[in-house]
């Protein structure tokens, strides 16, 4: 179904090469923006982000390629060292924005895709770090070829340079030693004994084979040779990686140039060796592989890195006794971080990874902070392993511990989903999704609750979330449309307004009413341009039927949209419909509440004329004490209270007081409206005590009318 210009429902979303285009555009922009916060860049932002299009293009490709290969990821890290992004935090940056928007581009998420990202991701921050380490080797090697250089012209004159060949030995940086043609040593500096944690007199009398590890020793002598035998204008130096044997014991991975040396008649003399120590390269790849799979500030494994551990655990553990899976969320987090600051936000989640370690230390088990507030924990159960129950506890227990935060004692609960002993063959995406839909479950029942996986609940919520996911298509598509209930008037006996309703025609389910479509669009925020567009439409279809009045239910979004004065304006210009045909119901907790700008919107539409009612009325004394300064002209009685007078009397005189409360608003001129009045004997005894409107399926059978006429009739 074409929409006019105006309207603005959202258009669902189309697998297209524009939209991937569009996709990949903000993915790199997005990349741009965080990476140049780590580091200075010597480029224009526009070129950062072309550049960094190019490698989301290569990525998102190799990420569906077949066959599949991650070459082109390695390159794609080497070609970020090219473009200096080294900061030290830069390659951190690189793997949260690319792991997240290639895991989140073609759901749903498959366990190999999962794989092909992580894969990619290893492969990107491997050649990253291979990258870095042979820039800073290619300078390192610069200042070697130098001195080298400076040796070879120092050899041929070494009366005149020995006072320059003396100062560069010993300032460098890097392990020289000067050796005879046999290789014995005869001079070393300063960083070539503590690179080799030796001091002078223990490097005296030994040979440089005498300092890698003995099997490298034999074939390091035939590189002796080679460079003796080599000619007076041939290449007289080598360089190779080589293990050389510490002065503790311990073996240190280093890289060797070798240069033979020749005096003032072209023969040689000796054999310089310059050594350059690769194990705090080696430390640094391995901190920034660390750092690719680890959550920086508890130090916890983090969501990539905890999927692929949990797919391992469920192959491997006992078929008898499987895993445990603890979804946590911190409730009432952000309360504490917003009022005692970020710093004592920050060190709280500290604390709490500390304290889950130690919930599980003596289990095969694995904490993981997966963001924000939430982390998780696997446990491989065996003979020993703690029931379900008792983990729960147990981490009830220590959270309850109070953290002293700013000289303030704070205890933080967290709701918890477990999915217990799950098939040993579910995909560790589906699992987590499984946990996830618990978790939500258990905070929908209030703090510190948890909630045991049940596979009907879990069908029901991927139902809801579907259905949900599915809205915005359907209302472009016209499968969601506009319907209409009557309002029957008690003294006149007959309809005398309607109530706008939305109704969703699915294919598969059959048709959802109102509150159902309103449930769905409040899970994927659509309930304002939704709720806008049912009262726009509404106010269309009725203008034409004379001074007939218009009910429109708003949800707590509606209630309190800055917009909602000049939605409704809108809606009643276009429609050239006067502001007193129409009646919006505010939900009773929004208005007694005393919300500002529910408040602000109740008077603005009232002084325009638009009726206001309050809905889900119940007739408590806070209700009508809240309603004094709220110019209501109506009030709603709630469904469920209608339901109950259906029941036998009890020990309270409901009824009486309720047919006092429906003569007290007639005092204060203000109508009763019911609803939900499905009998003659309800209707009979509401109207015998004064109810001015109603409405219920004893007025209109079935589902609402979208034939206005037929209605009306």
């Amino acid at each position: 179904m074409s929409l006019p210009d105006d309207d603005p429902r959202p258009l669902a979303r189309h697998s297209t090469a524009r939209e991937e285009a569009r996709w990949r555009l903000k993915l790199a922009r997005k990349w741009a923006y965080r990476l140049s916060m780590t580091v200075y860049l010597p480029i224009s932002h526009e070129h950062l982000e072309e550049e960094l299009l190019r490698l989301v293009d290569t990525l998102s490709e190799a990420a569906s390629s077949e066959p599949f290969g991650t070459e082109a990821a390695a390159e794609a890290g080497a070609r970020l060292v090219d473009l200096h992004a080294t900061g030290r935090s830069s390659l951190q940056c690189t793997m949260e924005i690319l792991g997240k928007g290639l895991l989140a581009r073609r759901p749903p998420r498959q366990p190999e895709r999962i794989e092909r990202v992580l894969a990619l991701l290893s492969a990107l921050a491997s050649g990253y770090s291979e990258r870095l380490r042979m820039s800073v080797f290619d300078q390192q090697e610069s200042v070697n070829g130098a001195l080298i250089d400076t040796l070879q012209e120092a050899g041929r004159n070494l009366r005149a340079s020995e006072a320059q060949f003396d100062e560069l030995f010993a300032r460098s940086a890097s392990g020289v030693a000067i050796t005879d043609l046999d290789g014995n040593l005869a001079r070393t500096n300063g960083s070539f004994q503590k690179i080799l944690d030796r001091g002078a007199e223990d490097l005296s009398g030994l040979t440089v084979f005498d300092l890698v590890a003995p099997d490298e020793a034999e074939s390091l002598r035939d590189v002796w040779r080679d460079l003796l035998r080599s000619r007076p204008r041939q290449a007289s130096h080598t360089q190779q990686w080589r293990r050389f044997t510490r002065g503790d014991g311990e073996t240190v991975l280093a890289k060797l140039s070798v240069a033979l040396l020749r005096d003032g008649a072209d023969q040689p003399d000796r054999y310089v060796a310059v050594i350059e120590d690769d194990t705090e390269l080696t430390l640094l790849q391995r901190r920034l592989s660390h750092q690719s799979l680890h959550d920086m500030l508890t130090g916890l494994p983090n969501r990539q890195f905890f999927t692929s551990r949990l797919e391992q655990m469920l192959r491997q553990a006992d078929p008898a006794a499987g895993v445990t899976l603890y979804h946590l969320d911190l409730d009432g987090f952000s309360l504490i971080a917003d009022g005692l600051g970020r710093a004592a936000g920050d060190h709280l989640l500290c604390v709490v990874a500390e304290r889950l370690e130690q919930v599980v230390r003596a289990e095969r088990a694995m904490v993981a902070r997966f963001g924000g507030d939430e982390f998780a924990i696997v446990i491989e159960n065996g003979p020993e392993t703690r029931d379900m129950l008792g983990t729960v506890h147990a981490i009830n227990e220590v959270l309850a511990e109070p953290v002293y935060l700013a000289e303030y004692g704070v205890a933080i609960p967290a709701s918890i989903g477990v999915v217990d002993r799950p098939p040993p063959d579910i995909a560790p995406d589906e699992l987590l999704r499984a946990a996830d839909l618990t978790l939500r479950r258990a905070r929908r029942k209030g703090r510190g609750q948890w909630e045991l996986f049940d596979a009907s609940e879990d069908a029901r919520d991927r139902t809801r979330f579907g259905l949900a996911a599915q809205m915005p298509g359907a209302w472009e598509n016209g499968e969601i449309s506009v319907a209409y209930r009557p309002v029957f008037g008690t003294a006149e006996g007959r309809t005398v307004g309607v109530e706008a309703v939305l109704r969703w025609a699915h294919d598969g389910i059959g048709v959802l009413d109102h509150d159902r479509c309103v449930a769905l669009a409040d899970e994927t925020g659509l309930t304002v341009p939704l709720g806008a567009w049912l009262l726009r439409s509404a106010c269309a279809r009725i203008a034409g039927y004379g001074q007939l009045p218009l009910s429109v239910v708003l949800t707590p979004n509606q209630a309190g949209d800055p917009d909602l004065v000049g939605t409704v304006l809108r809606a009643l210009e276009q429609a050239d419909m006067l502001a007193h045909r129409l009646r919006l119901v505010f939900p009773l907790p929004e208005l007694v509440a005393g919300h500002g700008e529910v408040l602000d919107n109740v008077r603005v539409l009232t002084d325009l004329g638009v009726c206001v009612v309050l809905g889900d009325f119940a007739g408590g004394l806070a209700d009508l004490a809240g309603l004094e300064d709220v110019p209501v002209c109506a009030v709603r009685f709630s469904q469920r209270l209608v339901r109950q007078l259906s029941r036998p009397a009890g020990r309270f005189a409901i009824r009486e007081e309720l047919a006092g409360l429906v003569r007290l608003m007639h005092a204060a001129d203000v109508r009763v409206v019911v609803d939900g009045i499905e009998t003659d004997e309800q209707a009979r005894w509401w109207r015998e005590i004064g109810a001015d409107r109603a409405l219920g399926g004893y007025f209109a059978p079935g589902e609402p009318a979208t034939d206005l006429d037929s209605l009306l009739r």
